[in-house]
């Protein structure tokens, strides 16, 4: 039955879906550029591979309305304020609420210097050796290859802080109208771009093609150092979060006339996008990018890693002692011990079923 199924996506890509402009969608560096703005090709796409639309309804993410976004940050501000009582004040209410309606419409948002400088030095203190390794990489590095250089942060108070930031986190939650789940560990990362990196004609690990991510995923990026214009960034084609985009990257060919936006700031500054915006790595050439870097899932494709699980936990931090929410929200990534524990079924771990054992 795969073998069929195959069979005719292939058949239907490459006898219908490519039958025109063929300079628009084509294999490069083993990639396959199908991504489109065309609607019949878009339709021909999510009927060839349904997974995407299939979770966008499940987690009802495809219709979304701005005023229900309003209306549930408002509910849920009087939680927040009561949980983290010194946390907010009427400026961060509103910069997180202007940010709200830039999420919406844009499917990315900057937030600018959001974090306090000292709060930004004490991490970089923390990780210097990470960090000083990083810069005399970018000094001595002769290779033209750009890359992600991502090395895995401590789980403790002060990173805690960052990924479950409870303006963040009410930012995610009052756009996805639901509870959000950390998806991966939290890490630094170091976009590398070398001087002798030359645009279309160096090889490059980062993703700097078009593309999107999971569709149930937001990723956040905190500025460790001054992002500027002429930099390294993200790059993001506004609005198209809105669109049925499938996983395929896009050519250049297919973008050339939409509107793009750059990400810059100060550090302490933040950005996040979401899973089906339509974005890159816009690269410079001898100009890296460091950041703190935290991912954010409704529920599926969490990445849960033992390793990691061993590698991230600072032995003085005790999990247990977050309040429900902060535990909840980690507990795909760091699973709650359970009375009964899990069973296992075929791949996966539940919770126990059977209450007399």
């Amino acid at each position: 039955m795969k073998k069929i199924l195959n069979f005719v996506r292939n058949f239907i890509i490459n006898n219908i879906y490519l039958k025109l402009n063929k300079n628009l969608y084509y294999t490069k560096n083993n990639k396959l550029f199908l991504g489109s703005f065309n609607f019949f090709r878009i339709l021909i796409l999510n009927f060839l591979f349904p997974g995407r639309l299939f979770f966008a309804f499940k987690y009802n993410q495809v219709f979304k309305n701005y005023n229900n976004c309003v209306n549930f940050f408002n509910k849920k501000i009087f939680y927040f304020m009561k949980e983290y009582p010194n946390f907010f004040n009427e400026k961060k209410i509103l910069i997180i609420k202007s940010a709200l309606k830039d999420l919406y419409e844009d499917g990315a948002v900057l937030v600018e210097s959001y974090f306090d400088a000292h709060v930004i030095e004490n991490i970089k203190n923390k990780y210097a050796d990470i960090i000083l390794k990083e810069k005399k990489l970018s000094k001595n590095n002769t290779l033209s290859t750009a890359k992600y250089n991502l090395h895995l942060c401590k789980l403790d108070n002060e990173i805690k802080n960052f990924i479950y930031d409870p303006g963040i986190i009410l930012l995610l939650e009052s756009y996805f109208l639901r509870e959000i789940y950390a998806r991966n560990y939290p890490c630094i990362i170091n976009t590398h771009v070398p001087e002798s990196y030359v645009e279309n004609h160096s090889k490059s690990d980062a993703a700097n093609s078009y593309h999107v991510d999971h569709r149930m995923l937001a990723t956040l990026y905190i500025f460790l150092e001054d992002v500027i214009s002429e930099g390294t960034c993200l790059e993001i084609v506004p609005g198209t979060q809105k669109n049925f985009n499938l996983g395929y990257p896009f050519s250049n060919e297919v973008l050339i006339k939409k509107k793009t936006k750059k990400f810059t700031g100060k550090k302490g500054s933040f950005h996040i996008h979401l899973g089906n915006t339509i974005h890159r790595a816009h690269l410079k050439s001898g100009i890296d990018r460091l950041t703190l870097y935290f991912e954010y899932t409704l529920g599926p494709n969490i990445l849960l890693d033992v390793n990691k699980i061993a590698l991230t936990l600072e032995k003085d931090f005790n999990i247990n002692n977050l309040n429900s929410k902060e535990r909840k929200f980690l507990r795909g990534i760091y699973p709650l011990s359970l009375e009964k524990g899990y069973e296992i079924k075929k791949d996966s771990l539940i919770r126990t079923t059977y209450r007399g054992l």
